[in-house]
């Protein structure tokens, strides 16, 4: 405390006298008796006692300023009474009970009380500075402080300091202390990439090419395990064919819809993959280029050539923005990197024929294809934190002057032991119904386990279906088309084909629902050709191809499960069959149907052709001037 501050507190109190306690504070000036004051006379009055009167002590309000301040009688106090004060001086922000005790000979004692409340001070912003910085990385941790004095008892606590590694950072400073109210700043810290490895670092942000394959088992790839003997696709079942000459690496029609739509997507993927190859020596070139122009490096043209095809580029920086925009042969490509969101896009067009876009982000994939007159194909995957993922693919055809559309919702739940269920609309429906489909399929063989069909016509049905192996009982299986139209409306139309088991020449009868239903005729159960497709190898090219196949497949009618083996029993004598896919397996297909189903309808009647358009965007106006 200034000498100052001193004297005029020394003087204070001796104004004071005997009358008034010590309190380094401003002179007493009477104030108003706002009604704050309570008096508490003696327990025991004395008559004879005169009561004081004539002073108050009222509540006082401040803001802390590092000197003391106190609350204190106000009034005549009349000779000979004292004041005894508790509790009514301090500094520091609080709130305090005073007390004043006025006793003396032959007057009844007096006690006043009142508050002495001192608020925290605001800290004053303009007094300290929080600047941030830019600079090189080095490998060291960076920091920002806060400069100018900090008041007595004030400390600074930080979050986002001690950073090492090159990117945008926001720091956070707090000043806090117990007399005053705390004060936050906050300003940015930028670390540059080392510049000897930034050309790296720039071509690295554009990641990888997109593998789709990736959100699903290594079961699902198309790869050799995946392939079938070609000698498998077509048996003819006009003739009795053995069950394990059946390929059990048959694909649905719904699964089929992604495959499909994977493969169209890969043809303008090749462009992106000559890219891809290129990285390395456009890194390279690049870096040359930094190196010689450390200061101004955030445009840069050049060439360079992969697998015979030369690539001319330009690279443009921004500072939330990377751009690479090269021509492929006939394709321009743009490529874009958001290193602050850890995302990058890539965007390929050939004039007259379409374009291509994705998106690839921390556990999620868009991929976009728009083929001029004919297709607009949306594929999106989505990885959650416990490893589940979920698909979507949207599909709209023109095909002559009608348009329509194929949509597909796909789940696994992580578990490269667990299982993966397509839903959608893509089966074999009899014409003029309405169906729905979830096929479940094996994650760690990819083989086909069964599938359950929602069909309207002539009422509701919901039906499994099982493909013949997982049957026991059958050995062989021969089909002989008997004329008329077949469909999978459940026994609202009898089998297209008459289907003979084991060898037998009895044809294998079915059993209808009976009562007095709608679907009395329909049938419980029976064996019918389904399509499906298989991929086999071709080793001189490389590559892989789409074999479309009938096979034998049974269906059961939710309700009879259970009564399957009992029901064939009835209607062939000779036959003992059952259903091999596990009661447990049942239940996780039906928990698909129950959830899939609502979740499907929802989703594909909000994607439009005119989205799948708007996402892929047009081509970057660099083409045009360089063309």
């Amino acid at each position: 405390m200034k000498k100052k501050g001193l004297l005029f507190v020394a003087l204070c109190c001796m104004l004071s006298g005997a009358v008034f306690a010590a309190c380094d504070d401003e002179p007493q000036t009477p104030p108003v008796d706002d009604g704050t004051t309570q008096e508490t006379p003696d327990e025991t009055p004395d008559e004879t006692l005169k009561k004081i009167t004539g002073v108050t002590m009222t509540d006082l309000a401040v803001t802390y300023d590092g000197n003391e301040h106190c609350v204190i009688v106000s009034g005549t106090v009349p000779e000979g009474v004292t004041v005894v004060y508790s509790d009514n001086a301090a500094t520091d922000a609080g709130e305090y009970q005073a007390t004043a005790v006025l006793s003396g000979e032959g007057y009844e004692t007096l006690t006043l009380s009142a508050t002495l409340t001192i608020a925290r001070a605001d800290l004053d912003e303009n007094a300290f500075v929080f600047e941030g910085d830019v600079v090189s990385y080095d490998g060291e941790a960076h920091s920002l402080q806060v400069t100018g004095e900090l008041p007595e008892g004030v400390t600074v606590s930080y979050t986002g300091n001690g950073q090492t590694e090159a990117g945008s950072y926001t720091v956070t400073a707090v000043l806090s202390g117990k007399n005053y109210n705390p004060l936050t700043l906050t300003a940015i810290l930028r670390i540059l990439p080392d510049v000897s490895q930034l050309a790296q670092s720039i071509v690295n942000a554009f990641g990888t090419a997109p593998d789709v394959w990736q959100f699903l088992p290594e079961s699902f790839r198309l790869d050799a395990s995946r392939a079938t003997d070609s000698a498998m696709t077509n048996p003819d079942f006009s003739q009795f064919v053995s069950v394990a000459q059946i390929s059990d690496m048959a694909i649905g029609k719904q699964l089929d819809v992604i495959y499909g739509s994977v493969i169209e997507m890969q043809g303008l993927m090749g462009y992106v993959n000559t890219f891809y190859a290129a990285t390395s020596a456009i890194a390279n070139l690049y870096q040359q280029y930094i190196n010689a122009n450390p200061d101004d490096y955030s445009s840069f043209a050049g060439s360079t050539s992969v697998k015979g095809v030369t690539l001319q580029f330009l690279i443009q920086l921004q500072s939330d923005e990377y751009k690479l925009l090269t021509k492929v042969g006939p394709a321009s490509l743009e490529m874009c990197a958001y290193p602050e969101q850890s995302e990058y896009t890539g965007r390929v067009e050939i004039a007259n024929v379409g374009a291509l876009k994705f998106r690839v982000a921390e556990n999620e994939l868009e991929i976009g294809l728009n083929i001029i007159d004919r297709a607009q194909t949306m594929l999106q995957f989505v990885r959650n934190d416990s490893g589940a993922v979920t698909g979507y693919l949207y599909e709209s055809l023109d095909v002559s002057v009608k348009t329509f559309g194929t949509t597909a919702l796909l789940t696994w739940d992580g578990n490269e032991n667990g299982t993966v269920s397509v839903a959608g609309e893509n089966g074999d429906f009899f014409p003029g119904s309405t169906g729905r489909v979830v096929e479940m399929y094996d994650a760690a063989t990819g083989k086909y386990l069964a599938g359950k069909v929602k069909e309207e016509i002539l009422g509701s049905y919901d039906t499994y279906w099982f493909p013949i192996g997982k049957v026991s009982g059958i050995t062989s299986v021969k089909a002989v088309k008997k004329g008329g139209i077949g469909g999978v409306a459940e026994g609202t139309i009898s089998n297209p084909n008459e289907i003979y088991l084991n060898g037998s020449e009895d044809v294998f009868a079915t059993k209808k629902v009976g009562g007095l239903g709608t679907d009395m005729f329909s049938r419980r159960f029976d064996i019918e050709m389904k399509t499906v497709y298989y991929y086999t190898y071709d080793a001189e090219n490389d590559s892989f191809d789409k074999v479309k196949s009938e096979i034998p497949m049974l269906f059961v009618q939710e309700g009879f499960l259970e009564y399957f083996t009992e029901d064939v029993k009835d209607e062939n004598k000779d036959l003992t069959l059952s259903v091999t896919v596990s009661s447990a397996m049942v239940a996780v297909l039906d928990n698909y149907y129950t959830l899939q189903l609502p979740l499907y309808d929802k989703i594909a009647s909000l994607v439009t052709p005119e989205m799948v358009i708007a996402f892929i965007g047009t081509e970057d106006p660099y083409f045009s001037k360089t063309e």
